[in-house]
């Protein structure tokens, strides 16, 4: 007999992929907020802890940076959209992410994501899929503003510790997207936690007037994750030589 979390997972894929016939396109607004718990920091003296809250915000409210997520019937586009400049004398870590994310393209069909940024000088063409997060969907729900969103979550095994990213996706609104290059779920990503960093909706348009085309990103070097992270210590150590060397 099926639990309630099967059931739940059928009648949720059975109503998007009624919906999902019909043409839509939209603009949505994240913001973007983070959450530091300092004294989870290894090997970090109570010193350490306190060079760290001076220096980083750790306010854990609503940042001024802004990402756009724009997305028709077949795949959409994330990207850093804006920071309002909130003059502080602290590291806001939230702006830190937003300046190395790049524009994150995502194909809604073929479940292929690219994550096109600059690394050091270079510019990469990051490739991932949909089915890497590999979610669990649960029957938790929830109310985000108007919408009834269902909770999700996934394991980073390429994380230490197995990180766990949580989603809130609704139904309501039928493209299988989010922020990040997030997907794959029978809905809009409202909300998504990874790590430090929680994305969350702030606006949305729907089925605006003027049809929405994304290209996707052709310019850069194609890796895959692995690829990229050893690329980018290489990159970074050979940078850090010539730096000294200066010295």
């Amino acid at each position: 007999m099926f639990n309630k979390i099967k059931i739940l997972s059928i009648i949720l894929f059975l109503i998007f992929n009624e919906i999902c016939s019909q043409n839509i396109n939209g603009v949505a607004i994240y913001g973007l907020k983070t959450t530091i718990d300092f004294n989870k920091i290894e090997n970090s003296t109570a010193k350490d802890i306190n060079i760290l809250k001076n220096t980083i915000d750790d306010s854990s409210g609503p940042s001024s940076t802004k990402f756009k997520l724009i997305f028709n019937n077949y795949s959409s586009l994330f990207y850093y959209e804006s920071n309002l400049n909130v003059s502080s004398s602290k590291i806001d870590m939230a702006s830190v992410k937003a300046k190395i994310t790049g524009k994150i393209y995502s194909n809604l069909i073929s479940k292929k994501v690219i994550q096109q940024k600059e690394s050091l000088g270079e510019v990469f063409r990051i490739i991932k899929n949909f089915d890497d997060y590999n979610w669990k969907l649960t029957n938790e729900k929830i109310r985000m503003d108007k919408y009834i969103c269902y909770k999700a979550i996934s394991v980073d095994s390429t994380k230490r510790n197995n990180k766990i990213i949580e989603a809130w996706y609704t139904p309501e609104i039928p493209v299988n997207t989010g922020p990040m290059g997030s997907g794959g779920l029978p809905g809009l990503i409202v909300v998504l936690k990874v790590d430090i960093f929680t994305y969350y909706l702030e606006k949305l348009n729907l089925n605006s007037i003027n049809k929405i085309e994304i290209d996707e990103p052709r310019t850069g070097k194609e890796v895959n994750k692995i690829e990229y992270d050893s690329i980018y210590r290489i990159l970074y150590k050979k940078k850090d030589q010539l730096e000294r060397e200066e010295y």
